[in-house]
Parts: C-alpha cells; structure tokens; sequence
C-alpha cells in the first residue's frame, strides 16, 4: 500500500492535490484528505486527469468509507426494467400536474389515452419545438442540471478506489452499477460525488433526439426519488446541462 501511496503522490505532484494526506482505507482504496469543499470539480478532474498513472477512479465522498465497499459486480444486465414504474402507463383521472400553467392543452382530446408517460411527452414535445413555450419555463424548474444546483458539505474526502471503470464505485452511490455503466456508455456520464442523499455527475455528450432525451429523464426519474421535476421537465434539461445532480 505505501507504493500505491507513492504512485498517486508522484501522479499528483504540481496540481492542486500535492502534498495533501493520503491515507488507506478499506477494499484496497486511497483516500486524500484536507481538501476544500468549494473545489469539489477541480480536485475530481485533477484527479481524473491523473486516471492514465494512478490507476484509479476519484470519487468525493462527505465522510470517510467504512467497511470493504468496493466489489466488482456483474453490470452488463439490462437495469431498466426491474427499475420500471408500471404506474406511469396507467390512465389518469382527475387533475395533470404535468401540464405547466403557460400552456392550455385539452388532455382528453390532444392526448388519447394519457397517463402519465403520454401526457408527458405530449408537453415535452410541445415546448421543444417552440422557443415562445421555452422560454417560459422558470429557470428554477431545473433542479437536475447545473453547478448551481449541486450540494456543498461541510467535509469532503476524495476516494481514489482501485479501479478506472466508470460504474464500478456503485457501492458508495445507492445506484445499481448496471445503471452507471449503461449511462457512462451511452452519455459518458461520469460520477464525480456522492453525498447523503445525493449523487453529482458530468456528462459529457447529450441526448440529441427527442426520443432520445424523453428516455433518459424517464431512467433519472426512476433513480432519483427526490427530484421534484416533471418527466417533461427532466428531458428540456438534459439536453443542456452538462452537470447533473439526483437526489
């Protein structure tokens, strides 16, 4: 272990990282203490960077690992439909709360058969195609994409597991690594965080089709439980931001 210590040291000589603690810590995995929760981004892609000579993926953590969490499970299934929520399909009645105030649709006319899904992407379609529409959406609607929205603790402590595969440090996420390495294929979406509650990505390509983004906001809605967003609002947003946050 103090030559893998000696490794990352070497690696990181002259960036932001040097001469800050690097410790062991359980399942064969280097933690670097000391860092400043402001430089979360920085100090993940300084350490991305140095992936080539270190061998090993960063991951920011907001409190030390304990146990041997790191595996390397099996993540070629299909993660999709054992995640799926049946409920979407189902007709609705009543009030749509998916449809925003500033757009006045008949449901039961322009959406034959809606249930959630539908009515949806009905909205979504609506709105992509029109910038008036567009630009009606608060900024504030976006709770998935962004810098802004990201989360600051108090304490952040960098992971360095020994691996670069993108969904193998699953174990410190909540998320099944099917679903991390199936969106790291598709949108070289990378895991840079994963605080109480929280998991923050960068991506580095975006959905271009419509069927294309609808698709990946119905996988985000599944995984993140917190995220008060509309599957409409979820697919405007993913073909922008580069930075995701779910909760």
């Amino acid at each position: 272990m103090a030559a893998d210590v000696d490794v990352v040291r070497k690696a990181l000589r002259a960036t932001m990282l040097a001469d800050l603690p690097i410790t062991p810590a359980p399942g064969d995995c280097l933690m670097i203490s000391g860092l400043d929760p402001a430089d979360v981004l920085p100090a993940w892609r300084t350490a991305h960077a140095a992936m080539p000579s270190t061998g090993r993926r960063p991951l920011l953590l907001d409190r030390a690992p304990t146990g041997v969490a790191f595996t390397t499970p099996d993540a070629r299934e299909d993660p999709w439909p054992a995640l799926a929520r049946p409920w979407w399909d189902l007709p609705l009645t009543g009030d749509t709360p998916q449809v925003p105030g500033f757009l006045t649709i008949d449901v039961r006319r322009d959406v034959p058969d809606p249930t959630t899904r539908t009515v949806n992407r009905y909205v979504y379609e609506r709105v992509r195609a029109d910038s008036g529409l567009r630009g009606l959406v608060p900024p504030y609607a976006d709770r998935l994409t962004g810098i802004r929205n990201w989360q600051r603790p108090e304490r952040v402590e960098l992971l360095l597991p020994p691996t670069t595969e993108a969904h193998l440090p699953a174990a410190w996420t909540g998320l099944p690594p099917a679903v991390l390495r199936c969106w790291y294929e598709q949108w070289r979406a990378e895991l840079v965080a994963a605080w109480d509650g929280a998991r923050q990505f960068v991506v580095g390509r975006r959905p271009e089709t419509a069927d294309d983004a609808f698709t990946l906001a119905c996988q985000i809605a599944t995984v993140a439980g917190r995220l008060e967003m509309n599957l409409w609002e979820i697919a405007l947003a993913v073909t922008d931001g580069e930075e995701w946050i779910l909760t």
